[in-house]
């Protein structure tokens, strides 16, 4: 795999001030890196403010089986590569999305 690293100058606020059609475009473009790859590294603000870097990903082979998988247009549910666990956080929370091509 090639390691890709770019350092973009993103504003944390973007999410609350983008159009809906924006916020589809950025949560379909996120949910398709997470299951395309095994290892996507997220940084997000935690409900109590607090910020959090997780190793994550909703790969098929990779996380567990899910029958009925439930999609939201707030929160992102991933599996936890670290903990082996689901988590979730608000894709408005986001601050940084790192993964390897």
């Amino acid at each position: 795999m090639t390691q890709v690293n770019d350092i973009v100058d993103f504003d944390p606020t973007w999410y609350s001030t983008a159009t809906e059609d924006e916020r589809k475009t950025f949560r379909e473009w996120m949910l398709g890196v997470l299951d395309m790859h095994e290892k996507v590294t997220v940084t997000f603000r935690k409900a109590d403010g607090e910020m959090r870097t997780m190793n994550c990903t909703t790969k098929e082979g990779v996380r567990p089986v899910v029958e009925n998988k439930k999609l939201s247009d707030t929160l992102c549910t991933v599996w936890d590569t670290d903990l082996n666990a689901w988590r979730s956080f608000k894709f408005e929370n986001n601050t940084a999305i790192n993964f390897e091509l």
